[in-house]
């Protein structure tokens, strides 16, 4: 009973949908005369978990039909009527929300020659008014509204107006065409380990004869406000791609110019793409952006846009660990402290244990208590492989820094040999753990004529798991 459809259904409502959903339930206009109410009521009682032992069948069927035997395809007919009832729900969710609204108002009020009534709402779109716009989620809906007004100056014989909505138009229609192909390009780059030299792709054939750098100067130089969605892509996309860091810097002059101005959307848009930017450059040695990051996500928390997306406003995992580990690296621990106390409630709840223990770990590791970061980090739950390789990788420090080299070697073997049984999700990931256990290697067994060369080969590698530390132990090597 707890993992039929109809309850891994309802585990994803909010409190606000499952009103809405009583409302529509209830109504004549959407129940088809079918009376779901007391079935609603009985299992909104074991909401939001629906993990309860009295959750069965039976007690629901006691419940709605009083006094009648129990008929297991009774209360099936009626949990599958409800489930039917559930899927329309969520199809008018996204109805009353749809972008396309104005598009359908527009298109039924011209047609039944309520033209004043189709203009209100032409106005209301903002598309007459193009300094004032500010980029929708999708530059098709746009799009279509502009053709919709279009159709309804034709019939108007406002012709006057025709050339400047045309011109509108077709701008949204080629921004949706760029928005998707950069998106496109993305996906592509980001799976290409999967791509084989054969494939002929399509989006590859546009990108080879579409001028995306000009494009985007063009739109830079005129449609800049309307389309920062659109031009945080590419940015992100370009720096990832070309690893050329003035793309961040774009990013960056976008944020600090509109970020009053646009939706929660954009602005959750804009930071994330500020952080994977931040976070990449730092994994690959660029120190400077350890500062980038710093500004980056003090003004995130100064506004409270440190959630993934809003849809689930709780703090970004990858973020909150990020921040953590920044602000150690500054030596601001009595800051990182404070924020752990002020964020941690913020995380979903199944991650919280785990990334206090991680964070006091590191908190312990940096002030040289090496025994109570042991201690923490021995709390750290082995249940997800992400934090199993954090307890080994703050376990391995500690033990070099106390001189437990035999311990050490030990250990970096069982490391190694667990990321090799396990499949690590994120290669990368894995790959900078690995790369981490094999320098830490060299350095035990370093003597004094090989400390410059494994220094410049920790400085070149690409992916590398705590890159800072370990010049830092080199370094000591050469005194």
């Amino acid at each position: 009973m707890k993992e039929i459809k109809l309850i891994r259904l309802f585990r994803t409502f909010s409190k606000e949908e499952w009103k809405e959903l009583e409302k529509f339930a209830a109504s004549p206009c959407f129940n088809k005369g079918r009376n779901y109410m007391p079935l609603l009521k009985e299992l909104k009682k074991y909401a939001p978990e629906f993990d309860s032992a009295k959750l069965t069948k039976e007690n629901l069927y006691k419940k709605i039909f009083i006094g009648k035997p129990y008929k297991e395809t009774v209360i099936n007919t009626v949990l599958s009527g409800l489930y039917g009832l559930s899927e329309e729900f969520l199809i008018y969710l996204q109805l009353k929300n749809l972008p396309e609204r104005p598009t359908m108002l527009i298109r039924e009020l011209t047609g039944r020659k309520l033209f004043k009534e189709a203009e209100k709402i032409i106005d209301s779109t903002g598309l007459t008014k193009p300094e004032k716009y500010v980029s929708a989620t999708s530059f098709q809906s746009a799009a279509s509204i502009a053709k919709e007004i279009l159709e309804h100056y034709t019939l108007t014989d406002k012709r006057h107006l025709i050339p400047g909505m045309l011109d509108t138009m077709y701008r949204f229609y080629i921004l949706n065409f760029i928005t998707h192909t950069i998106t496109n390009k993305n996906i592509m780059f980001l799976n290409r380990k999967f791509v084989k030299k054969s494939d002929n792709f399509l989006i590859d054939e546009i990108s080879n004869v579409v001028d995306f750098p000009k494009i985007i100067e063009i739109i830079e130089n005129s449609h800049e406000l309307e389309a920062i969605d659109l031009l945080a892509k590419y940015y992100n996309y370009a720096a990832d791609s070309t690893g050329d860091i003035k793309y961040y810097y774009k990013l960056k002059n976008l944020r600090e110019k509109y970020y009053d101005e646009v939706s929660l959307y954009l602005k959750t848009i804009l930071n994330i793409s500020l952080v994977n930017i931040c976070l990449k450059q730092i994994s690959e040695g660029n120190i400077q952006f350890r500062k980038e990051f710093r500004d980056v996500y003090i003004s995130i928390l100064k506004n409270n846009h440190y959630f993934n997306n809003i849809k689930k406003p709780v703090f970004s995992n990858k973020l909150f660990k990020a921040i953590i580990t920044n602000g150690i690296y500054f030596n601001e621990i009595p800051w990182a402290e404070n924020f752990l106390k002020e964020y941690l409630d913020k995380l979903e709840p199944e991650y919280r244990e785990n990334l206090y223990n991680f964070s006091m770990a590191l908190i312990k590791f940096k002030q040289k208590k090496y025994d109570e970061s042991l201690l923490f980090t021995g709390k750290i739950e082995q249940k997800q492989i992400i934090f199993k390789l954090d307890a080994k990788n703050i376990t391995s420090k500690i033990y070099y820094e106390t001189g437990s080299h035999e311990n050490l070697l030990a250990l970096l073997d069982t490391y190694k040999q667990m990321i090799l049984n396990n499949a690590v999700k994120n290669e990368v990931i894995g790959k900078s753990h690995l790369v981490f256990i094999e320098f830490l290697k060299k350095i035990v067994l370093a003597d004094n004529n090989e400390t410059e060369d494994i220094k410049n080969d920790i400085r070149k590698t690409k992916v590398l798991n705590s890159r800072e530390w370990l010049l830092e132990k080199i370094t000591e090597l050469e005194k």
